[in-house]
């Protein structure tokens, strides 16, 4: 907070006033006299700073929680179970679940079709879905990579591999946990819808489009029936209800794929080794799981290839207020949880609350901060937290005065102009 300015003469190297103040007006852009009443004011400022600074105090174990916060550190194992992942693989989204489902959950049937029933009408092309998504304003490597993609979707079409499983596998729309399934396609499609539109009507029932390029990405196309007007309310409910049926399925096999995986670890299984066991087992009673011949070199299901399977992650070491998962919601605190775990491969006992799902985690190893590693460095913390705290209390003290004062409080607008820069020497 100090600089040092050329006061004195070249020539005999004594204080020279008219050097001292051509170099208060170059810094500072203001006389020797407003300069000395700043340094008065400044001077005055400082010493209630430091009289509100007084009023501070630091306690032992303060200071020791501080230096917990900071020297502690653990590392955690995390299995992230995606929604999306069971929606894919785990849930029965055939018509007959759908229906039963729907006809247990008639309420919720009922809400989602008041709110789809205006995109439902006489003679629209009910059609599936795979896209191949690139990013807004792609270049032309992006284009390749999604071409590359919808081109692998649209040989395993050629191949007779089911279009629902298709999807699932290699379809980056949202549609996907439906087997792309996409209901009735029209202009609430959004952006791209137009293309769409026009190459579906081209269709006969049962074809396939070729690849569509719309602004979101690669497109194939299956025309599934043009809709009678006693067929609207029908396909229209099963095709809402489809959507609602699977994602609640996910949900409740993601759940029972977390507890079970909590169960175990618990008991002293390795938590790799019964994440892939679940996930296997899921996606082997899986009614929907994926028929028909795979692609060469393919020796296993597609869901346990897929980037949302459940498989374990290490976390990089982190400090009680840092964030080893970052999915979790700002509820969930899972540092809190990873530091109260009791030691080496201990389970959280709950599921922790996900964006995309749920997660469970397990401690990895974990490293204590200690009263004598705090005794060696207790002068510096300290030394740091009375200073954040005397920053913190002058915050205070300057806002409270604000409040009090309200408009009789005047600020110098003076001091606060940037001094000119012309003609500055930067020789001392």
């Amino acid at each position: 907070m100090v600089r040092l300015v050329r006061v004195k003469s070249a020539a005999n190297n004594a204080f020279d006033y008219k050097i001292y103040e051509r170099s208060v007006r170059s810094y500072t852009n203001r006389s020797p006299r407003e300069f000395k009443e700043m340094q008065k004011a400044e001077l005055t400022a400082e010493r209630m700073r430091d009289l509100v600074a007084l009023r501070v105090r630091v306690s032992d174990d303060e200071a020791f929680m501080l230096y917990q916060r900071e020297r502690s550190r653990a590392v955690v194992r995390t299995v992230l179970l995606q929604r999306d992942w069971f929606a894919k693989w785990a849930a029965d989204a055939s018509n007959e679940a759908v229906e039963r489902w729907a006809s247990e959950n008639s309420a919720q049937v009922d809400d989602a079709w008041k709110s789809a029933q205006a995109t439902w009408k006489e003679g629209c092309a009910v059609a599936s879905e795979i896209m191949s998504e690139f990013p807004p304003g792609a270049d032309d490597q992006d284009k390749v990579l999604a071409r590359d993609k919808i081109e692998q979707a649209r040989k395993l079409l050629g191949e007779k591999r089911p279009f629902a499983d298709v999807a699932r596998q290699l379809s980056d729309g949202a549609t996907a946990v439906a087997g792309g399934e996409l209901g009735c396609l029209n202009d609430s499609y959004g952006e791209g819808s137009k293309e769409l539109v026009e190459a579906v009507q081209k269709l006969e029932v049962g074809a396939l489009s070729p690849v569509i390029e719309s602004a979101r990405g690669f497109h194939v196309l299956k025309l599934d029936q043009k809709l009678s007007a006693a067929d609207v309310e029908r396909v229209g409910r099963r095709t809402v209800a489809r959507k609602l049926a699977v994602r609640f399925e996910a949900d409740e096999r993601m759940q029972k794929f977390g507890q079970t995986l909590i169960e175990r670890a618990a008991k002293g299984d390795k938590l790799e080794d019964v994440t892939r066991e679940l996930a296997e087992a899921t996606v082997a009673q899986a009614k929907t799981a994926a028929k028909g011949p795979k692609p060469k070199g393919d020796d296993g299901h597609p869901a346990l290839d897929d980037a949302l399977r459940p498989k374990v992650e290490i976390s990089a070491p982190f400090g009680p207020t840092q964030n080893p998962l970052p999915a979790a919601l700002p509820s969930e605190a899972p540092a809190s949880k990873a530091f109260a775990l009791g030691g080496a491969d201990a389970v959280h006992p709950d599921l922790i609350a996900t964006e995309q799902g749920y997660a469970v985690m397990q401690l990895k190893e974990k490293e204590l901060a200690t009263r004598e590693g705090f005794q060696k460095d207790r002068a510096q913390i300290f030394h740091a937290l009375r200073q954040e705290k005397s920053y913190d209390a002058v915050s205070r003290y300057l806002a409270e005065l604000r409040r009090a004062k309200g408009d009789k409080l005047k600020v110098n607008e003076h001091f606060a102009e940037d001094p000119k820069t012309e003609g500055r020497s930067d020789d001392y």
